[in-house]
């Protein structure tokens, strides 16, 4: 029998590691580096939702890297999220999931990070990342070799802004309070 684990990042406002079962290490970015996080949310912080909806569909075993680069209040500056796409470079991490992106950046902030995206697709690491819901390309997941992932029902039909997967689902997870059903969620 085969122990091996796949280590999934999931880049984004943290994880409670109360609703999940799975193992979890917790970092956050504190000034350009990434630390230990030990102020885990104690919510159902959107990053939690990634990870049970990643959790609930794999088969395989599973160790969850979560990194906190948003704040509660959602935001979060891209430099933040190159910092911990360079140092997921330097673990062992098979698949990155960022459940967001950006649609606002500097030229040079967007070399930036597809740099960091390249260097990640070049060690065969999986990044999968959702489009934004208003027609806008987002980055990193409108980055060849990344998989992007949006809503069916906002499917663009530009063959510029195509995504690689398009869902329509709810998903039904875990809560403190028994089970709750997600928006609609990509």
């Amino acid at each position: 029998m085969n122990n091996r684990k796949i280590c999934v990042a999931i880049i984004d406002d943290g994880v409670n590691d109360s609703l999940i079962n799975a193992r979890i290490y917790s970092y956050y970015i504190n000034d350009n580096s990434v630390v230990r996080d030990y102020e885990k949310p104690s919510y159902q912080s959107h990053g939690t939702i990634c990870a049970q909806i990643i959790e609930k569909y794999c088969k395989d075993s599973i160790c969850f890297i979560s990194i906190r680069f948003l704040g509660k209040n959602g935001n979060g500056t891209l430099l933040d999220l190159i910092c911990a796409l360079e140092w997921c470079a330097s673990k062992k991490i098979e698949v990155i999931n960022i459940s967001n992106g950006v649609t606002v950046f500097s030229l040079d902030q967007l070399v930036l990070l597809k740099e960091a995206c390249d260097k990640l697709i070049k060690k065969k690491v999986m990044i999968v990342a959702a489009q934004s819901n208003y027609y806008r390309n987002t980055f990193p997941a409108s980055f060849p070799n990344v998989i992007s992932v949006e809503q069916i029902e906002f499917k663009r039909l530009n063959q510029l802004m195509k995504s690689n997967i398009y869902c329509a689902g709810n998903h039904k997870i875990k809560s403190k309070s028994g089970h709750i059903l997600t928006e609609k969620c990509n």
